[in-house]
């Protein structure tokens, strides 16, 4: 496990989970990411091959799945039961397609777990104070989460976003009540890979969860 704590996850028995950084050694099946809103469910451990998504969800026990990230928020899930686990992988393209909420959806048809019971965790990731947004990308998000106003803030010419915050009311939304942010941002803390500080897209960190 990290040192990058969850409260709620670290209750819950039956899992392992760790929030990386630079200095993590981490070992899980992960996607390749696209940047896009696909959910992949897994019912076995899948072979050498390579699968395109950004969010997956499993059931199979000693199975680590995780996500990569360096500046995008890493996402992960489980219920009280421990009866699944979920790594989600949401940059700003995820968020604006609201990946979180497809996956809560392929959660309960496939899994029945009821979006009451889901936990939910969003990592360290780039926080609003970071984020900044050109105009046109600042209006779409506005005008696709109109009722989230509290998301978009403006610092004299400077336009941002809370990605945080809009995962965290998508969730609510759906029903997720167990919900909790880890406050640590990418780009102000040296100790994470951030793509906006280091302007490389070839280090990043990664989040891992599984089931015991």
């Amino acid at each position: 496990m990290s040192n990058y704590k969850s409260i709620k996850l670290s209750r819950i028995k039956n899992i392992n989970y760790s929030f990386g950084d630079k200095k993590t050694k981490t070992d899980a099946f992960t996607l390749n990411q696209v940047h896009g809103s696909d959910v992949v469910i897994l019912d076995k451990v899948p072979d050498n091959i390579i699968i395109s998504g950004d969010s997956i969800i499993t059931n199979v026990k000693n199975f680590s799945i995780g996500v990569k990230t360096a500046d995008c928020l890493p996402i992960l899930l489980t219920n009280k039961n421990s009866s699944f686990v979920g790594a989600v992988h949401a940059g700003w393209r995820g968020t604006f397609y609201k990946i979180i909420c497809k996956t809560i959806n392929k959660i309960e048809d496939n899994f029945n777990v009821k979006p009451k019971d889901i936990v939910a965790v969003i990592g360290p990731s780039i926080a609003d104070c970071c984020f900044e947004v050109d105009e046109d990308l600042y209006k779409r998000f506005i005008k696709n989460f109109p009722n989230f106003k509290s998301c978009f803030l403006q610092d004299e010419s400077k336009k941002k976003i809370d990605l945080k915050r809009i995962n965290y009311l998508l969730l609510e939304k759906m029903g997720v009540s167990e919900i909790e942010i880890l406050n640590e941002c990418t780009k102000c803390n040296p100790n994470f890979y951030s793509y906006r500080r280091d302007k490389s897209k070839s280090q990043n960190q990664i989040s891992k969860i599984n089931l015991n």
